[in-house]
């Protein structure tokens, strides 16, 4: 069953970008979207996302308002967590991790996720960067 997964999940990541692209979200301002090498095979176990600015945490409670399930799944950089604080090692100077780790939100990609159930996951993410443009207007 992995093979059909991989490929319902690469539908997904595949639909995701062009819906968000096609939304106009995806941006310096607003959206990063995942990497994907042409020339590997990635099984698209998550779908992350780069909130910047700051937006991340109130666009997770965003679509949490709406049912919409999302995920931090490293909310702390491994060089941050208490477990590594013994290790002799320059804990700071790492200012991309501890951006990404600020930033990184995951948007459900389940293999049988539908196209209508994504659409709605967009324009909810959609309505977010709208209600603040307009109150930074």
């Amino acid at each position: 069953h992995l093979d059909a997964a991989v490929e319902a999940r690469t539908i997904n990541a595949n639909r995701y970008t062009r819906l968000l692209t096609e939304a106009g979200l995806v941006g310096e301002d607003q959206l990063g979207t995942p990497y994907h090498d042409p020339n590997a095979r990635h099984v698209w176990n998550q779908y992350t996302l780069r909130v910047p600015g700051g937006r991340r945490d109130a666009l997770r409670a965003h679509l949490s308002e709406r049912k919409i399930g999302s995920e931090i799944y490293y909310p702390v950089p491994m060089h941050q967590q208490e477990c590594f604080q013994d290790i002799p090692f320059r804990h700071d100077g790492l200012e991309h991790t501890e951006a990404a780790s600020a930033e990184v939100l995951n948007l459900p990609i389940f293999p049988s996720l539908t196209e209508a159930e994504q659409i709605r996951v967009v324009d909810s993410v959609a309505s977010f960067f709208q209600q603040a443009n307009r109150a930074a207007a």
